[in-house]
């Protein structure tokens, strides 16, 4: 099912003839909360866009109890339950990057598609940015109270400025839209497209600026056994540490891992591990892959963790399968009798 949050609208004056007016007219919102067990209270507020024959409201009543209900102890454990929260925290990102007005994502109670994919969690699309680039460029990037809510969790705060990151990194930046706007400048002749890489520009350095003022410089290293060899009777080893916003995987002994994010800046990672002494080489990279520059390392830390267990056979314990070679002979006579005629997945 998929929903779009809307306003009501609705006329303030009337003509001679006593019909309403168009204009001027007046609007009715709400936020996202519980409007008590009666689907009709949200049926004006929550249009339904697709399935509408279904007429189910089951899974969005869900979310907004949820959201309006921040202040719960367990309000974290259900958010990462209940909606995608890294997908719910780039579509913010993107929008106030954009600096869209009159959204969702910059406070509006609507212009927002909400989408809850079957047996997947619920996610948030983009939807009427018509005011792009209309709020100002030292505006705030995090304009909105759900939004405001969701960054009180640690791994939630560290998703969102790190994905913000990514973004003006790789495509919110004057040397990646400058050319686009070129392009479609020979479309619009009458429109002066400069002046929204200027807007870009302005904005990715205020936001830049605002990324570092959120988190206190932190350093790459490892923090098991506070840095200090150790050993186990075990085939892998579950590593501690910690880590600034920039970092967005590592290296360990030149195979790429990703990270898992216990809170804003401190990270788990299961390493496996040979029978004997394991030299672990954990090297942090940035968005686009590298380990910084010369002026902005990103870090790297080693530790030896010693495997004093035996030599084993493979077992669900110790087989991590990382790749299948697959690629099936044609299905035999007695194989399609049976059903099995797909061959796709070949490779």
């Amino acid at each position: 099912s998929m929903f779009e949050y809307e306003l009501i609208y609705y006329p303030t004056t009337d003509d001679a003839e006593g019909f309403k007016r168009p204009e001027p007219d007046a609007v009715r919102g709400v936020s996202h909360r519980n409007l008590g067990p009666d689907k009709e209270a949200y049926r004006w507020h929550y249009l339904v866009e697709i399935n509408r024959d279904a007429d189910d409201y089951t899974r969005i009543m869900d979310m907004l109890d949820l959201f309006g209900s921040s202040g719960d102890d367990d309000y974290f454990e259900r958010l990462h339950a209940t909606i995608d929260v890294d997908q719910w925290l780039r579509s913010f990102a993107i929008q106030n990057l954009f600096g869209i007005g009159d959204n969702y994502a910059n406070g509006s109670q609507h212009n927002m598609i909400m989408y809850f994919p079957p047996g997947r969690k619920a996610m948030f699309f983009p939807w009427d940015m018509d005011f792009t680039f209309s709020q100002g460029a030292t505006s705030s990037i995090a304009n909105n109270g759900d939004l405001s809510n969701m960054l009180d969790d640690g791994v939630a705060f560290r998703s969102y400025y790190a994905q913000m990151d990514e973004l003006l990194q790789t495509v919110f930046n004057k040397g990646y839209m400058e050319s686009w706007a070129e392009h479609y400048s020979t479309f619009l002749p009458r429109e002066n497209l400069a002046s929204f890489v200027n807007y870009i520009d302005q904005r990715n350095r205020h936001v830049a600026g605002q990324l570092r003022s959120r988190f206190d410089s932190v350093p790459f290293e490892i923090t098991s056994m506070d840095g200090n060899d150790f050993d186990v009777a075990s085939s892998t080893v579950t590593l501690e540490g910690t880590g600034w916003y920039n970092v967005a995987s590592v290296r360990v002994n030149g195979v790429e891992y990703e990270l898992t994010w216990v809170d804003r800046d401190r990270w788990e990672l299961i390493v496996p591990l040979a029978v004997g002494e394991n030299t672990v080489e954990v090297q942090a990279l940035d968005v686009l892959g590298t380990t910084g520059s010369l002026f902005a390392p990103m870090g790297k830390d080693t530790i030896t963790v010693t495997n004093t267990g035996s030599a084993a056979s493979a077992s669900a314990e110790n087989l991590v399968i990382s790749e299948i070679m697959y690629h099936p002979a044609a299905a035999s006579a007695s194989e399609m009798a049976a059903g099995f005629t797909d061959q796709r997945g070949s490779y």
